[in-house]
């Protein structure tokens, strides 16, 4: 393609890491300028760095960022997703600009669904994805016990779509306390837009954080975009945080007892529309 036709510049997006040493190679074949588009962490992923391998922690930090810096050392500029990966790239990469592009959304997909389908009968909070070790599940977990405890037979479930996939994260969930276990529900691996569609009948999204590791998590533009309220469990004092207030998305819970609280809260009006209108 760059042979025939004329291009100014080539993006390569990540990961996979490997486009980069692509984008790299026909930069300087074709002499063209290329930019790093960083979607998630390298070197610097958390999820990489939250292993508690010494070995793993090792080859991270020394081996792959040396390749990792190598590869970035001729491009035009850098662009990543949040200001926290802005501030670590910055520290790898000194003399590169960093520019932030948040993630998005299918608009195909929102498009398609029906803007005023919730469910009238159950009380639905749903999750999408993955939950990693780092994310607050537990103080999620005890504030909803205690709502259970308090409330006489709720009609509330929770549904973790797609955790199925991954039986510790599963066991994770249903191992926390066996009372609760009634009013949760976990599903298999689904494409994103049977993903799309089965949040959009929810009356509450719920988004896991950590109150000492901000990071941006992609899920929150889905959420933003089915315009439901979102439960932010807890609160990073970072990107999600500064998301979900300056777009009034949704509540940001410290610990168990504003999960508790707001869940009571949320619950009750439930009740008395039969509906949760955002």
């Amino acid at each position: 393609y760059l042979k025939t036709n004329k291009c100014d510049y080539i993006i390569a997006t990540s990961e996979p890491f490997i486009l980069f040493r692509y984008a790299k190679k026909l930069s300087n074949e074709f002499k063209i300028p290329w930019i790093a588009d960083y979607r998630d962490s390298w070197s610097t992923n958390y999820n990489i760095l939250h292993n508690k391998k010494l070995v793993v922690k090792l080859i991270t930090k020394y081996c792959i960022q040396y390749f990792e810096k190598k590869l970035i050392k001729n491009t035009l500029f850098v662009i990543t997703t949040a200001a926290e990966y802005k501030e670590k790239l910055s520290k790898i990469h000194p003399k590169k600009e960093v520019h932030i592009i948040y993630n998005g959304f299918n608009k195909e997909y929102i498009n398609s669904l029906n803007n005023n389908l919730q469910n009238n009968e159950l009380f639905e909070i749903a999750y999408a994805g993955t939950i990693y070790p780092y994310q607050r599940l537990e103080v999620f977990l005890e504030g909803f016990r205690r709502f259970i405890n308090v409330q006489n037979n709720p009609k509330i479930k929770i549904l973790f779509y797609g955790i199925d996939f991954i039986p510790e994260q599963k066991q994770r969930i249903l191992s926390y306390k066996q009372e609760i276990n009634q009013y949760i529900q976990t599903t298999k691996r689904l494409s994103q837009k049977r993903v799309l569609q089965k949040l959009n009948t929810a009356n509450l999204l719920l988004l896991l954080a950590n109150e000492s590791r901000s990071y941006i998590i992609a899920k929150v533009f889905d959420y933003l975009a089915l315009n439901k309220k979102i439960l932010l469990v807890v609160n990073d004092n970072g990107s999600l945080e500064k998301i979900i207030n300056e777009t009034n998305a949704g509540i940001i819970c410290e610990n168990s007892d504003d999960v508790y609280n707001h869940l009571t809260d949320l619950y009750s009006e439930f009740l008395k529309n039969k509906k949760y209108f955002w």
